[in-house]
């Protein structure tokens, strides 16, 4: 009989300790999913920040252009410097697309995780219930 009292508590032992790690994840898991929330929410303002800045940069060569009694030359520059602008945006948003990428990756990982922990406690339950 003693030696079933010291599997149970090591059982209980891992149980309680399983628990409490799966709670932790749980916890991580929430804080990374508030923390990509928030993230994405300042993506997107950054976006429309973007995109008025982008507006407005249109607005102003449609403008200067209208205006423009100027040389060729003069409109070739500023039409440069609008691409590599354009250039630039595109990147940020390349990257903000791969940030959100890794970002939905460690979810899953940490789901997954979860889910293996949580099979690990089913396994330990159906021993438990089997003594």
């Amino acid at each position: 009989m003693d030696k079933l009292d010291l599997i149970l508590e090591r059982i209980n032992s891992i149980d309680t300790s399983l628990k409490a790690e799966i709670k932790s994840l749980d916890e991580k898991l929430t804080s990374k999913m508030t923390s990509m929330e928030t993230h994405m929410t300042s993506m997107d303002q950054r976006m429309t920040s973007m995109e008025t800045r982008m507006t407005s940069m249109d607005q102003r060569m449609t403008s200067m252009e209208a205006r423009m009694t100027s040389t060729e030359d003069r409109i070739t520059s500023m039409d440069r410097a609008l691409r590599a602008e354009m250039k630039s945006l595109n990147d940020k948003v390349d990257h903000v697309a791969q940030m959100q990428k890794l970002t939905w990756e460690a979810v899953k990982d940490l789901d997954k995780e979860v889910i293996r922990h949580s099979d690990e406690l089913r396994a330990i339950d159906s021993k438990v219930k089997a003594l």
